[in-house]
C-alpha cells in the first residue's frame, strides 16, 4: 500500500495528518507493506509520526529523497561519461 502524507510547508503545519487516527489508518490497513511518502521535516511536527520515522530509522528502512536525487545525480554523470 502507498500512503500519501506529503504536507510540506515551513510551518510544520498537518491539516488532517495531525490527527493520530491517519496514522494509524495508514499502517494497520497494509497487509503485505506500506511505502509512506511525505515530509519528514514537516511530519515531525507530530510525536506520533516522529515515533513512526524514528522506527523507521532505526530499522533501515527510510529513504531519504536527498539521497536517491544524489545516487541518480551519479548515475546520471556515469552515463554521460560513457557516452561519446
Amino acid at each position: 500500500m502507498v500512503f500519501s502524507a506529503t504536507r510540506s510547508n515551513d510551518l510544520g503545519e498537518l491539516g488532517f495528518l495531525r490527527d493520530p487516527r491517519r496514522l494509524c489508518v495508514a499502517i494497520t490497513r497494509a497487509r503485505r507493506g506500506l511505502v509512506l511518502v511525505g515530509d519528514a521535516r514537516t511530519l515531525r511536527s507530530s510525536h506520533h509520526w516522529t515515533a513512526l520515522i524514528e522506527s523507521c530509522e532505526s530499522r533501515g528502512c527510510f529513504v531519504d529523497a536527498r539521497q536517491l536525487y544524489a545516487s541518480a545525480s551519479d548515475a546520471d554523470k556515469t552515463l554521460d561519461e560513457t557516452q561519446p
